[in-house]
Order: C-alpha cells, then sequence, then structure tokens
C-alpha cells in the first residue's frame, strides 16, 4: 500500500533528478542572458506619452453651465448655522434622592493616625469636589470612629473633618458656607468594619431647609 508520505517522497525525489541532470546549451544560455539584457521602455519612438494618454481623442462634451450650484457658489444662500453644547445642569433628582454618601477609609485619606492627606485621598477628593462644583449642596463631614471609641478618637475625627473641608474650600475653591462639620455619624458599610471611615454627606437644598 502507497501512502501519502511515500507519494511525497517520491515526487521529491524525481524534482532532484530533473534539476541535476538537466542542463541548458551555450546557445540557449545566450538567448537567455539576452533577454535580460533588454530594457522596456514606454515606446519605440522618442514621444514619452503617460499611461493615461490615450491614442483617440476624447469626444467633446455639452456642458449645462447653471447660475448657482456646485460651480457656481450661491454665496448669498448660504447661512450661518449656531448649534451650542447645551450647558451641563444637573438636577438633584438626577444626581441623588435626597442625599448622598461617599464613605472612604480614613486610612486611605490620611497618613497614620494623623490628618495630612496622602497622594491618592487627595485624588479622591479631588473627583468629590468635582461633582460638587456641578451639583450645589450642603456637605456635612464626619469621621465614624473604628473599633476605638474614646474621646482621643473624637477628637481625631474633629480635626480631620476640618482637614477635608479646609480642602474643598481652600484647594478647592468651593463656597465655605456650603460645609458643615459634625460629630454625629451615621452607620458605616460592611466592608469597613472595624475601620475608620471619613463619611462626607451631600444633601440637597429642599432636605436641608
Amino acid at each position: 500500500m502507497v501512502t501519502f508520505s511515500d507519494c511525497m517522497t517520491l515526487l521529491l525525489c524525481f524534482f532532484v533528478i530533473l534539476m541535476t541532470f538537466s542542463s541548458f546549451d551555450d546557445a540557449a544560455l545566450s538567448r537567455l542572458a539576452g533577454s535580460f539584457d533588454y530594457r522596456a521602455v514606454d515606446s519605440p519612438t522618442d514621444i514619452k506619452r503617460t499611461i493615461k494618454d490615450s491614442v483617440v481623442p476624447p469626444r467633446p462634451r455639452q456642458m449645462d453651465r447653471t447660475q448657482v450650484g456646485s460651480e457656481q457658489p450661491a454665496e448669498e444662500l448660504l447661512k450661518s448655522i449656531k448649534n451650542p453644547r447645551k450647558p451641563l445642569n444637573i438636577a438633584f433628582t438626577d444626581a441623588y434622592r435626597d442625599k448622598k454618601l461617599f464613605h472612604i477609609a480614613s486610612g486611605s485619606l490620611f497618613w497614620g493616625n494623623g490628618s495630612s492627606f496622602v497622594q491618592s485621598g487627595r485624588d479622591r477628593l479631588r473627583m468629590i469636589a468635582s461633582f460638587m462644583t456641578l451639583v450645589p449642596c450642603q456637605v456635612v463631614i464626619a469621621e465614624i470612629p473604628g473599633a476605638e471609641e474614646s474621646e482621643a478618637a473624637l477628637d481625631r475625627g474633629l480635626e480631620r473633618a476640618w482637614s477635608v473641608m479646609d480642602y474643598f474650600t481652600v484647594q478647592a475653591a468651593l463656597p465655605a458656607k456650603r460645609f458643615h462639620i459634625s460629630a454625629t455619624h451615621g452607620q458605616a458599610p460592611e466592608r469597613f468594619a472595624g475601620q475608620a471611615v471619613m463619611e462626607i454627606t451631600l444633601l440637597a437644598g429642599s432636605v436641608y431647609e
């Protein structure tokens, strides 16, 4: 039984033998060499033409010239179109129902047990400040203490809340009358169990009043 591999082997051997024993005589080699010496030209004459040139002249076409249109721009018919972008106006109902809470772990905002911001904390506060720029609201800032419930933790929370308010009013240049610091706080989400959490509450004007 002859397999496909055997056929390929025999075919390869055939081509090797053919190329080994085949040759050209001197006359055939000279003709082949002469064909490579001939340089192809565009035309046997000295007149140089491009490929686009045609021997047959084009037929004359009757052109229907119009007074207005694509050939003669009608400038008096042109009208400037102004379609300015609508101002971004976010309603309270689009942003939140009555209030919006931001919970950020204090460890990701401040260095250690102090009130100095880390760079990633500044970046988070900058994004919140951009949101508050578009949505006028009243802001209440408080820190939810973690496992430690003491007078020192309360004082540290007030100091940190003041630092956050100072960032919004000084660095972000938001009106100071919109911000308030509170010693009371809500319930921290379960994902922050045992951690001190900074709570930033945005209140709609109707709710705050």
